[in-house]
């Protein structure tokens, strides 16, 4: 057990996918082949408390906790290894809301409470978790979770019947897309909105796959992401009228000169 290891945990709470659910499904799903593959069996001799009995037994007026955003952890966010061995970067509440509203702010065509994201990147990653999901909560999107990108009938079918706005992928995700033969067969013509990142070649991909989709015309943003610096920076804007703006390589005075001058470099 995890308290053999951490001596001085205080409390152990356990819960699984259908703590989730409701109904028929809640009962049901633990039961089957697929449902007990994904719960880990814990004895109930064991000192921990489980999910649904903490909600059921929770009183409320919980006091709020003193939080300094710019000093106090919020996430570890582990690195990819790719330089040696996986590291826990220490990330502030400061770290990943400022990085949010930095990428949120390129994304000048997004509509609060109207979008739609397509979730087919893990968002223990920091480019899913930052564009994906925290840039989603701050548009009040609606959050569409593809359990499995690489079941691509399975993202035509989840891009058909929740219609997204915005679609994060990586140059695989559109690679695979583009040579799949039910690609002609979905209606994209929501999709505003493409991003890709995490590998080399995502320009050239992201823009076949808008050039492929039966719709108007959609942006695209190529993007790195490094876990050291909360995850994500945007190298494009997402309006045409910045982009076309930048290429003329004059600026609008939304952006101070300074920036200007450190783009045109």
């Amino acid at each position: 057990m995890i308290r053999n290891e951490l001596p001085k945990l205080r409390e152990v709470i356990v819960t699984n996918v259908f703590d989730a659910f409701k109904g028929i499904k809640a009962v049901l799903g633990p039961m089957t082949k697929k449902g007990k593959s994904v719960i880990a069996p814990v004895s109930r001799s064991e000192p921990v408390k489980y999910w649904k009995d903490v909600m059921r037994t929770a009183k409320g007026g919980v006091q709020q906790t003193p939080v300094n955003a710019k000093e106090d952890l919020a996430l570890l966010q582990y690195t990819g290894g790719t330089t040696g061995v996986s590291k826990g970067v220490m990330l502030t509440h400061f770290n990943l809301v400022a990085n949010c509203a930095q990428a949120r702010a390129w994304f000048t065509d997004a509509e609060p409470g109207k979008e739609v994201v397509l979730i087919a990147l893990p968002l223990f990653h920091s480019y899913g978790q930052t564009v994906c999901m925290n840039v989603g909560i701050m548009l009040a999107g609606k959050l569409v979770l593809e359990p499995n990108p690489r079941d691509l009938p399975a993202v035509l079918h989840t891009i058909g019947r929740t219609k997204p706005t915005i679609f994060p992928g990586v140059p695989t995700l559109y690679a695979n897309l583009l040579a799949h033969p039910k690609l002609k067969e979905t209606d994209m013509s929501s999709i505003r909105l493409c991003f890709s990142g995490a590998a080399e070649g995502g320009s050239s991909k992201a823009t076949a796959y808008r050039r492929r989709r039966r719709s108007r015309p959609a942006t695209r943003c190529t993007a790195s992401e490094r876990s050291e610096r909360s995850g994500f920076r945007c190298r494009r804007p997402t309006s045409s009228s910045w982009t076309s703006t930048i290429r003329r390589r004059k600026f609008p005075r939304r952006v101070p000169a300074s920036c200007a001058s450190k783009v045109r470099r």
